[in-house]
């Protein structure tokens, strides 16, 4: 169900949850931030806070990758394939967190992950990303050779590693896109 291109990578960061110190230097963050913190207010002048806005991000991408594993996980506990992960269709077009599929038709997967309880993930499905999705979405079908009927999912991921609630929706929204070649 899950390519091997995909099992080690799956296997590295299941090993170094962000929020640990293990995590913390596999993926090159400082002190992970304090549960349910928010940084605002930062001095981009000030070396230190330079520092710990930069250590924010790379925590923030720690914790969206390792939601990616939650929820390739989690549809392969389904039975379902993971045909991508993070798939790109040209460069500058953003990419498409997962991808699989249930019989002819392609799941288009975008996972969403916040770490604390004053954001909601859902806030991160704006417009301008749902047209992002559809356009990847109608390169990957255009790539095809056989046609595929579609939809769009999301998985919303609140918490920490170790503590942490899934959200999936199904067919969360639509995008007026035409399956298969022209």
């Amino acid at each position: 169900m899950c390519p091997e291109q995909f099992r080690q990578r799956f296997k590295e960061i299941a090993e170094h949850p962000p929020g640990t110190p293990e995590g913390a230097r596999y993926f090159n963050y400082g002190e992970p931030p304090p549960l349910y913190d928010t940084v605002s207010g930062i001095d981009a002048t000030d070396p230190a806070e330079s520092r710990k806005k930069n250590d924010r991000r790379k925590f923030a991408q720690a914790w969206g990758q390792y939601a990616e594993v939650i929820v390739a996980r989690h549809i392969i506990m389904q039975g379902l394939p993971l045909r991508e992960w993070d798939w790109r269709p040209a460069k500058g077009l953003g990419e498409i967190d997962l991808i699989t599929q249930r019989g002819n038709r392609i799941i288009f997967i975008e996972v969403k992950a916040r770490d604390g309880k004053k954001s909601d993930p859902w806030e991160a499905i704006t417009p301008a990303k749902i047209r992002e999705l559809c356009r990847g979405a109608h390169i990957y079908l255009r790539s095809q050779t056989v046609d595929y009927e579609y939809q769009f999912d999301v998985a919303l991921i609140s918490g920490r590693y170790d503590d942490y609630t899934l959200e999936y929706i199904e067919d969360a929204f639509m995008c007026p896109l035409t399956g298969g070649r022209r």
